[in-house]
């Protein structure tokens, strides 16, 4: 999918991508409480849940082999809801590590030296 978004744009042209991270800290202590923390998918064609989650390192390195040069990313709890146990991770969010926050954002370019692609 990266590869088919990176080719669409023009050399130069800008992506910004928002995904959750797998790594953020309210999945760490679910994972330590013994339960499973990513949602089971639905039988929704419209919303069935994510596939699969990355960490801010696996996330770089997979747009950089589509092609793209990272102009920047930064992780921020946008994807926090109202629970009580969110609450709290949220009252402690400027001490949460960058790296444990709940989504990753990343801004890419396709570079002026693209070369041609077609779309398959």
């Amino acid at each position: 999918m990266l590869r088919l978004l990176e080719a669409a744009l023009r050399p130069g042209g800008w992506l910004v991508l928002q995904t959750p991270n797998a790594a953020r800290i309210g999945n760490r202590v679910r994972l330590l409480a013994g339960r499973n923390p990513f949602e089971p998918l639905r039988e929704d064609s419209v919303s069935p849940g994510h596939f699969r989650e990355y960490t801010v390192a696996e996330l770089l390195g997979m747009v950089r082999k589509a092609g793209f040069e990272v102009g920047g990313w930064l992780t921020a709890d946008y994807f926090v809801t109202g629970s009580r146990s969110n609450s709290v991770l949220r009252s402690l969010g400027p001490l949460v590590p960058r790296s444990l926050r709940a989504g990753i954002t990343a801004w890419l370019r396709r570079p002026f030296d693209a070369q041609p692609r077609r779309i398959a």
